[in-house]
């Protein structure tokens, strides 16, 4: 009886399915359901194959020894494992191959490749190639390529890649490259570049590039360069380079540029540079550089430049330079070698030269060496040489002219009125 149940048994296995089709697959199981030999349409359990071609579904684990023949068809979900390359239409589960790991559609789950991996649209997952990891629509979860990394869409999650990282959309999450990072819309997030990181749009959290740190529109956080800082409208937070740090419209926060801190419109906070601190609009708050700090606006708060402190418009707080401040309109303290003004209201300290230019006006008390108010004086000066156009205070000094004084008293000798 014991044949008898032998075979028995085999018949039960493969009912419902082929034994063998000289086309396709040997298959042992029930309703595609077991272990199939070849190359199976459909199959459920464990399936060994060649090559896969115009495959449907696979469910399971599926084994290849040979590239897919394109275009990759079907769907697989479960075990993928290929030598050289494993591949299909949508690949879910958990994929291994020594050589690439390539779908037209979706990936998605956990994949591993000795040196490519490729999705025509999204990649999901946990996703590791030897060289390089690409996909065409977006990209999420943890990503790390040997050599470069990319994704048409956005990029989110943790990504890191050993030469360049890079995305036509967004990126979000920890990116990580040796040498480029970049993204043709956002990025979010922690970022860190050895070379360049740049963002077509705005670049939010912790941003760092060894050499280039760039954005088109808005940085905010705390962004570092190595040489360039720079964005296209605003930056706000706290950003350091030992180079430049530039924005095409406000900068707000602290901002410290070894050789310019510079804006096209507003410099708020603490602004501090080793050559140059320049707006072409306001700048407001702690402001310091031992060359020049000058503004198209106005300059207000404590504003210390080591070669010249100017603006445009008018200089507000404590001025201090070691040769110049200037400006058509300045109030509070102004200390350097020389202050030069048009309408000038507070305490002037100017060991050469203080002078007011034709029609201005100066409120206040001036010590100069020379001071020149070649407009109207209201209050004090005191200097070797004191000149004033017109007199509505006091002159202390070796000489004093006032050519409005009645005669008598134009010029007079250690003191005027």
């Amino acid at each position: 009886m014991k044949p008898l149940k032998i075979f028995a048994l085999l018949g039960l296995l493969t009912a419902g399915s082929p034994t063998l089709t000289f086309a396709q697959s040997f298959d042992l199981g029930i309703r595609n359901t077991g272990i199939s030999f070849g190359n199976s349409k459909n199959w459920n359990g464990i399936r060994f194959n060649y090559r896969d071609k115009n495959v449907n579904e696979i469910r399971g684990m599926n084994v290849t020894v040979w590239t897919p023949k394109e275009p990759y068809t079907g769907n697989i979900s479960g075990l993928a494992l290929g030598l050289p390359v494993t591949g299909a239409h949508d690949l879910k589960g958990i994929s291994l191959s020594v050589g690439g790991v390539a779908v037209d559609n979706q990936l998605a789950g956990i994949h591993f490749a000795g040196l490519g991996m490729g999705s025509g649209s999204s990649a999901k997952g946990v996703k590791m190639a030897g060289l390089g990891l690409a996909s065409g629509g977006d990209m999420s979860g943890i990503s790390i390529a040997g050599l470069g990394l990319g994704s048409g869409g956005n990029l989110s999650g943790v990504s890191i890649a050993g030469l360049g990282l890079g995305s036509g959309g967004n990126i979000k999450g920890v990116s990580l490259s040796p040498l480029v990072v970049g993204g043709g819309g956002q990025i979010q997030g922690v970022t860190i570049a050895g070379a360049v990181a740049g963002a077509g749009e705005s670049m939010t959290g912790i941003n760092a590039g060894g050499l280039v740190l760039a954005s088109g529109e808005n940085m905010t956080g705390v962004n570092i360069g190595g040489i360039v800082l720079g964005s296209g409208n605003n930056i706000r937070g706290i950003n350091f380079s030992p180079g430049v740090v530039a924005s095409g419209n406000s900068a707000r926060g602290i901002n410290i540029g070894g050789i310019t801190v510079a804006s096209g419109g507003k410099l708020t906070g603490i602004n501090i540079s080793g050559v140059a601190v320049a707006s072409g609009g306001n700048i407001t708050g702690f402001n310091l550089s031992p060359g020049f700090l000058g503004s198209g606006g106005n300059v207000k708060g404590l504003n210390v430049g080591g070669v010249a402190v100017a603006s445009g418009g008018y200089a507000q707080g404590l001025n201090l330079s070691a040769l110049t401040v200037f400006s058509p309109r300045i109030t509070g303290i102004s200390t350097a070698l020389s202050v030069i003004g048009v309408n000038t209201t507070g305490l002037v300290l100017a060991p050469a030269l203080h002078r007011i230019e034709k029609n201005g006006s100066f409120r206040g008390l001036s010590i100069s060496a020379y001071n020149r108010i070649q407009g109207s004086q209201h209050g004090l000066t005191i200097g070797i040489l004191n000149y004033t156009r017109r007199l509505r205070g006091l002159q202390i000094g070796l000489l004093n002219i006032a050519s409005e004084n009645p005669r008598g008293r134009k010029v007079l000798p250690v003191v005027n009125w």
